[in-house]
């Protein structure tokens, strides 16, 4: 199912009427939303969903409370690039709740002071153009650790200078590494489980 509100239909009324009117209840399988305005609470509610792309290609979506997320229990992705959360509150809801959630595209949401937490299950993650810092990559505000089961991680676009950044050598489960477009200047530690390295523009 695809919303597409153009930038003067009010999101919230939007999503009531397309997905609880037309379908009749929570909605199987997945919901794509494109458009201006906060995303409603009660989408939460959709507790059915296994796709859910609220990305934005201007800013146009906002998220001001993420505890909406932990009703969405069979989650497998979510793409949130380009949803203005600067006002967000309960933000590691997202991650600890969303046991099923295994690919989350985050890019260019500005998370600078966001705490990611663990996310047991996923797999896929894209925080590109999010204004991180090397800081940010280590407990609590990014909880990667050896138990994680992230494959894919693009990092790509951020603040990250200095050396290599070590929590990624502890990482066994990640195959695919994006880190271009940063200000590393070291060598790169050896990672015998990864087979893809971006690091260009550094």
């Amino acid at each position: 199912m695809r919303l597409s509100p153009n930038s003067h239909t009010d999101v919230s009324r939007c999503i009531g009427e397309e997905i609880w009117s037309n379908v009749g209840g929570p909605t199987r399988g997945g919901a794509e939303l494109q458009g201006d305005g906060i995303i409603p609470p009660y989408i939460g509610n959709l507790s059915n969903l296994k796709l859910l792309y609220l990305s934005s290609d201007r800013y146009g979506l906002m998220v001001d409370d993420m505890a909406w997320t932990s009703g969405l229990f069979l989650l497998e992705h979510l793409d949130l690039s380009l949803v203005h959360l600067s006002g967000e509150e309960n933000m590691d809801m997202l991650f600890y709740m969303l046991y099923s959630l295994k690919e989350l595209s985050l890019k260019g949401c500005g998370l600078s002071n966001a705490y990611l937490g663990m996310m047991p299950s996923l797999s896929v993650l894209h925080l590109s153009d999010c204004r991180l810092e090397k800081t940010h990559l280590s407990s609590p505000r990014l909880n990667f650790t050896t138990h994680s089961k992230i494959q894919h991680l693009d990092l790509s676009g951020n603040l990250i200078h200095g050396t290599f950044p070590s929590v990624f050598t502890n990482m066994s489960s990640l195959r695919v590494l994006d880190l271009s477009e940063n200000m590393l200047n070291s060598l790169v530690p050896v990672m015998p489980n990864l087979l893809d390295l971006a690091i260009s523009y550094n």
